[in-house]
């Protein structure tokens, strides 16, 4: 946070997210900071990727939050 209050430590767990069969998933409210996403299970017939992405919340103007989508690359 701007006063430097530390929300979660590095490497901590801070949600669990769990993809539709449309691919997607929505978190609970997050704090604006970085956060790395890590695939840990992948569907039956898949394999888990062994990649991670840094992802960064922030505003995006004084008004609204910014939304990230990633994606296969």
């Amino acid at each position: 946070t701007p006063d430097g209050t530390l929300q979660a430590a590095k490497d901590e767990v801070v949600t669990t997210l769990t993809t539709g069969s449309d691919g997607t998933a929505t978190s609970t409210a997050l704090h604006f900071g970085k956060y790395k996403l890590v695939e840990t299970k992948a569907p039956t017939g898949y394999v888990a990727s062994e990649k991670s992405w840094n992802v960064t919340l922030s505003y995006a103007d004084q008004e609204r939050s910014e939304e990230r989508r990633v994606g296969k690359e």
